[in-house]
């Protein structure tokens, strides 16, 4: 019974040493694969709707008399 024991924790180590070798020689495959590089991402044109937003928000207060000087700082912000 005690040499089963040993053998098969013998087995079971031979087993992991296996297993570390070949995941070993898969990393190593992988770093030397010729990998692509990522795609670069396209701008979204978030910029051109803001502007959008802020214009439209300065024309509503403009004609619902808002102060100068809100209306001033709006219109730097969108340009």
């Amino acid at each position: 019974m005690a040499d089963d024991i040993l053998q098969m924790q013998r087995q079971a180590a031979r087993r992991v040493q296996q297993m570390q070798q070949h995941s070993r020689q898969v990393f190593e495959a992988h770093q030397q694969a010729d990998v692509p590089p990522a795609p670069t991402p396209t701008p979204v044109p978030h910029a051109d709707n803001d502007r959008l937003l802020i214009l439209g928000l300065a024309l509503l207060l403009y004609r619902n008399g808002g102060r100068p000087e809100l209306l001033l700082a709006l219109l730097y912000l969108a340009m």
